[in-house]
């Protein structure tokens, strides 16, 4: 007679400590594989963290280059007004033979455009890079784009001055002599001197010194609106670089 004996692994309470252990088992590295995913998730944000402060300090040193050449503009132009009425003012009354060297260099400055080159560096980047999205401070990046659309504004009115100086140098030639312009211009330092003695002008026809005078005129009035308009983005530049110092603690 054949005796079949209950094996020990069939026992109920086996089976409950079998489960119970793999159930540990699957807990215990579930928990090690959402710790690790913790870690990780911390890590990157800690790398990110750490990327969107290194750009916020590079993007400051970019501010403050627009700033120191917004100023240099600022005062260039406003000396560039001062010369402009003067310029309009001898065009429309008997010239002075005793003027005519001043002038001559008042009238070739006239026709100088300063064009505002920003520092888009940072910003050039974090477009390219998608990085602008590590901007978590929103208030920082609305005045980021803020900035940056001013600027987009500010090309529109400097391509308007162009147009304006363009037509400011065909009145010109008609008036001045070619020649001393290119005399008093040196174009290794980039500058305009006054040239030696009062050489003649080419006419002394009152309406083509109007027309200049007009002309003059209108980059007078497109020098001025510029300069207030560069006052304006200085002052956001301002705004701009003392946020992103206060925010990320930069002081």
């Amino acid at each position: 007679m054949e005796i079949h004996h209950q094996h020990h692994h069939d026992h109920p309470q086996h089976k409950e400590k079998v489960w119970k252990h793999y159930a540990l088992e699957f807990f215990m590295l579930f928990l090690a594989v959402f710790c690790g995913f913790l870690a990780e998730n911390f890590r990157e944000h800690q790398i990110e963290h750490q990327r969107e402060k290194e750009y916020m300090i590079s993007l400051v040193e970019d501010l403050n280059e627009d700033i120191e050449t917004l100023n240099h503009q600022i005062v260039t132009e406003g000396r560039k007004l001062l010369q402009m009425d003067s310029l309009i003012n001898f065009l429309n009354n008997k010239p002075n033979p005793d003027q005519l060297g001043r002038i001559y260099y008042i009238a070739r400055m006239a026709s100088r455009h300063d064009i505002f080159n920003y520092n888009n560096r940072t910003i050039d980047q974090m477009r390219n890079s998608g990085a602008f999205r590590l901007v978590r401070n929103k208030e920082i990046s609305s005045q980021i784009v803020e900035y940056y659309r001013q600027i987009k504004l500010l090309e529109m009115l400097e391509g308007i001055e162009k147009e304006e100086e363009h037509e400011y140098r065909r009145g010109a030639i008609k008036v001045f002599d070619p020649v001393v312009f290119n005399v008093i211009v040196s174009n290794e330092k980039d500058s305009v001197t006054v040239p030696v003695g009062n050489p003649p002008l080419r006419t002394q026809d009152h309406n083509v010194l109007a027309d200049l005078a007009g002309w003059t005129q209108y980059v007078k009035s497109s020098v001025l609106g510029m300069t207030k308009y560069k006052t304006e983005l200085k002052k956001s530049a301002e705004e701009l670089t003392s946020s992103i110092k206060k925010a990320y603690h930069l002081e």
